[in-house]
């Protein structure tokens, strides 16, 4: 196991916050990004050694890839959390759209609505 792999474990580990699901799939999508990481070229890395080329990087590949913009969203918080544990907290922006990652759209344009005709309510 790589080192970054083994220490985001163990930092997922140590840090129990949120419900058993959070912390799943948060230490879930920090295996994904040392792997991606790893498949880019940062080679021994460990936990402290996060940078805003990392995670520019990153979302790049999430972008060049088609990944949607809710997901993108879900995976950067994954970061965020790793950021604040080793006390890197100004790696990351403050904000997505320092990124170009845009708002999700929740509710459709089109109306889902269905027409009856007269004769079919009776």
């Amino acid at each position: 196991m790589r080192d970054l792999n083994y220490q985001l474990k163990l930092l997922c580990r140590r840090n129990r916050d949120g419900g058993y699901l959070t912390r799943y799939n948060r230490e879930r999508i920090l295996t994904l990004i040392a792997n991606q990481l790893n498949e880019m070229g940062f080679h021994h890395m460990v936990a402290r050694s996060l940078k805003p080329k990392h995670v520019e990087a990153m979302v790049k590949r999430w972008q060049a890839e088609g990944i949607a913009l809710g997901t993108i969203k879900n995976r950067i918080a994954a970061p965020r959390w790793w950021a604040d544990k080793v006390d890197k907290r100004n790696v990351l922006a403050r904000s997505n759209a320092h990124y170009g990652i845009g708002r999700r759209q929740f509710v459709s344009n089109e109306s889902r609505a269905l027409e009856l005709d007269p004769k079919d309510h009776d």
